[in-house]
């Protein structure tokens, strides 16, 4: 069955050795639960064209802000898996109420353009000279992923990764209102559930995770194939 391969993808990138459980859980969405509920305080961003943004421009739409610099390494080999993760969104028609934001830092604006033109990152390219912001926003590491709900309030500050297993849903809960770390915890039981039962609970959350798990589960196991194919072709 297709649901214990996204079982094992769920926890793909961070649970190679450790046992899932209710424990797990809770540590591992500390990570991200921290001091939401608040505004993201504003920045100073340029587009590609030079044109002053702010997140403010995004009001209305759930914000998906990866924070990266041109020299982490780390930060240029996702943007692959959030070109794969946007598709899967718009295959559930959710790239309208979600936008991606990627924010870059630390360099020229030169060679920030260099690099958009060499990977061509999906979303909205903005620029930040002044990187004050990693205090207020709390960036301790690159790439930093920030979830931003329609009102502009913090849902999640190093929030699930593109190529966290976890991302997809916490993006779809994210539009309902439901912060990431809830999210994870939602997943997770009833993923629990299934596996015991074959069958999602009988109430309002099992019935939404079953129609978005219905929705998302053919692509998305299509692409964990595929980033299984690429990783074996990696190591030859």
């Amino acid at each position: 069955m297709k649901i214990f391969y996204i079982v094992a993808l769920f926890f793909l990138s961070t649970t190679c050795t450790a046992q899932v459980d209710s424990a797990w859980i809770a540590e591992y969405v500390k990570g991200f639960s921290t001091d939401t509920g608040r505004y993201l305080p504003g920045i100073n961003l340029v587009d590609e064209s030079g044109n002053k943004k702010t997140l403010a421009d995004f009001k209305g739409k759930v914000l998906y802000i990866d924070v990266w610099t041109t020299w982490c390494g780390n930060c240029i080999i996702r943007f692959p898996y959030a070109k794969q993760l946007y598709a899967r969104l718009k295959a559930i028609h959710l790239d309208t109420a979600i936008q991606f934001i990627n924010i870059c830092s630390e360099d020229s604006k030169r060679e920030w353009k260099k690099m958009l033109t060499k990977h061509q990152p999906v979303g909205i390219n903005l620029y930040a000279k002044d990187t004050s912001f990693y205090k207020t926003w709390k960036v301790e590491a690159f790439p930093c992923y920030l979830f931003i709900d329609r009102e502009g309030k913090i849902m999640a500050i190093n929030g699930p990764s593109v190529d966290d297993g976890s991302v997809d849903y916490a993006l779809y809960a994210a539009t309902k209102g439901i912060k990431p770390a809830t999210a994870v915890r939602i997943s997770f039981r009833q993923q629990q559930y299934y596996q015991r039962h074959q069958r999602f609970t009988d109430d309002p959350e099992g019935t939404d995770y079953k129609n978005w798990y219905d929705a998302t589960v053919d692509k998305l196991f299509a692409d964990w194939k595929e980033r299984n194919e690429q990783l074996k072709q990696t190591k030859r």
